[in-house]
């Protein structure tokens, strides 16, 4: 009989069915020691996350962020803690707040913690941050959406705590909010995003601006990712149901292509993402899923996607991931560099859509830093060429000028200055600043006019004989430019230019762009309509077609 009775206890031991308990006091001390196996085994034992441990006094959520334990943060959460429940008349945002933990706010946030909430004399999270002088977690709390305005029991806000502790900058950066929150009330639904940013090697803050028309001013919805290989693939949220594919190191493509079948050259986008789609659409480039269906085709952006319209992200983000698409079939997307890539980069905000304006200057953030050296999108602009040749003709937003021709310097050379421009600190002094700014500026490949508008005399800017000599020299037979608006796509210089910039956006012309394809020149429209190019715009005339 005793030997049955060792045997079913031992068969109990090693079929898991005899634990011994974890005890509170050894929660505690595994969450005070980051002992995070154990808190998991303990909740797994069927413990209540809401309960109030240490003598009472706290919930163990609670505990977790008064030890600074953000690992034991998250699995409370994610094990069902509730984000807003208190101790001690303290919100768990609360004592994020006042034990100065940026990752715990962000994670309550993310789990649906409600900003506003009041407990201890009417104070909610805002103002315990302002009191305490936490500026990063008065800016975390703002950004998502929290109340300026409210007041506590004795009447104040939190701004009147910022000034009764004396943090003037914290008051300040309210003023500031506060001012902004009035001044742009009552905008459209503007969503911008998704953003991606280094926060180191191995983490990525991912984040949406959105214009919360409830409340009447924006707010900004984030998570982070951690990034354990050098390519991802990270699901779109706040709305957002794409899939975005990142890869950490992005090389700058090829200059030259030879042997491409055919060629698709669009104009100027400026930020108009619908029309494009629609553009690509019925022209079957791509299918009702934005997928990729042109085969080995190659196609040409001509610059300056960015400005005027509000669809620059949109627009970015379908371009980045197209080309993705198109080299698995062995094709190509060319996102060549215009002016408006630059302008945005340096900070030149002259064209920027109200949109971007709004989010911009509420999140105190340089538009140029979004597309900063640390994040996705800017990284990858960086990499972009200005100037391509595929098969026998010269892509460029605005052509190469006599000026340039006259320095003999090569197309990949040309891009790789304007890459190293780009991608170094702006006071760096460059090895040839000479020719550098030659190439930023009004005669180089970005900014050139002279193939279309008329000098002060009233004569073209170039001869014919100097478009040929260009030719000549980099030894292809057609120049296709962008730029300049023009009704219709037009030939210039007995065919030697063609100027494509009709806009995509307007419904007073129909927008077109230049198919090429085994050597012949087709008018492409944005209802599908093929036709050949027949242009039967002579120089003389040219005008008459500008925008």
């Amino acid at each position: 009989m005793k030997q049955i009775i060792i045997v079913i206890l031992f068969s109990g031991i090693f079929a898991g069915q005899v634990f011994s308990q974890i005890s509170d006091k050894e929660v505690l001390n595994a969450i005070k020691y980051n002992q995070n196996q154990t808190l998991i085994d303990f909740l797994e034992q069927g413990a209540d996350t809401d309960r109030q441990y240490d003598k009472g006094r706290y919930t163990l959520l609670i505990y977790a962020i008064k030890q600074d334990n953000t690992g034991a943060v998250k699995i409370l959460l994610e094990h069902g803690a509730n984000p807003d429940l208190p101790s001690k008349l303290k919100t768990p945002l609360a004592y994020a707040v006042l034990n100065n933990q940026p990752a715990a706010i962000h994670l309550l946030i993310v789990n649906g913690a409600r900003l506003d909430t009041a407990v201890k004399n009417g104070k909610t999270a805002l103002m315990f941050a302002s009191k305490a002088g936490r500026m990063d977690c008065v800016k975390m709390l703002i950004e998502n959406g929290a109340d300026a305005q409210l007041k506590s029991d004795s009447g104040l806000t939190a701004l009147d705590y910022a000034n009764m502790a004396n943090y003037p900058e914290v008051a300040a950066y309210l003023v500031k909010i506060l001012e902004m929150r009035n001044y742009y009330s009552g905008l459209p639904d503007y969503t911008d995003g998704p953003h991606m940013e280094w926060v180191n090697d191995t983490l990525l803050r991912m984040f949406y601006m959105i214009y919360d028309m409830q409340k009447g001013y924006p707010l900004k919805k984030e998570k982070y990712i951690h990034a354990l290989s050098d390519t991802l693939k990270i699901n779109g949220f706040a709305y957002d149901t794409a899939e975005y594919a990142i890869t950490r190191k992005i090389n700058h493509d090829p200059t030259v292509y030879k042997n491409v079948d055919k060629v698709l050259a669009i104009g100027d986008i400026h930020g108009h993402y619908n029309a494009l789609v629609k553009y690509l659409l019925n022209n079957h480039v791509i299918d009702a899923n934005h997928n990729w269906i042109w085969g080995t085709g190659h196609v040409v952006f001509l610059g300056d996607v960015f400005d005027r319209g509000n669809e620059v992200t949109e627009s970015l983000w379908f371009i980045y991931q197209l080309d993705q698409k198109a080299r698995k079939q062995g094709g190509r997307v060319h996102m060549l560099l215009g002016n408006h890539e630059v302008m945005v980069m340096l900070n030149d905000t002259r064209y920027l859509n109200r949109k971007y304006e709004v989010f911009s200057n509420y999140f105190m953030r340089d538009p140029a830093d979004y597309y900063g050296m640390h994040t996705i999108l800017g990284n990858w602009l960086r990499t972009r060429n200005a100037i391509i040749k595929i098969n026998d003709c010269i892509f460029s937003h605005a052509g190469i000028s006599p000026t340039v021709l006259k320095r003999r310097i090569d197309l990949e050379n040309i891009n790789e200055i304007i890459r190293e421009y780009l991608s170094v600190n702006p006071e760096t002094p460059m090895n040839d600043a000479g020719l550098t700014n030659l190439l930023l500026n009004a005669k180089g490949p970005l900014w050139y006019r002279g193939y279309i508008l008329n000098d002060f005399g009233g004569n073209k800017s170039i001869t014919e004989k100097q478009v040929t000599s260009i030719l000549n020299y980099y030894q292809v037979s057609k120049i296709i430019i962008a730029h300049t608006e023009v009704k219709r796509m037009i030939s210039l210089f007995g065919g030697k230019v063609i100027a494509i910039d009709v806009p995509i956006r307007t419904d007073e012309v129909v927008p077109e762009a230049l198919l090429i394809e085994e050597g012949k020149f087709y008018r492409l429209t944005a209802l599908g309509e093929k036709s050949a190019c027949i242009f039967e715009v002579n120089d003389a005339k040219a005008e008459d077609q500008l925008r």
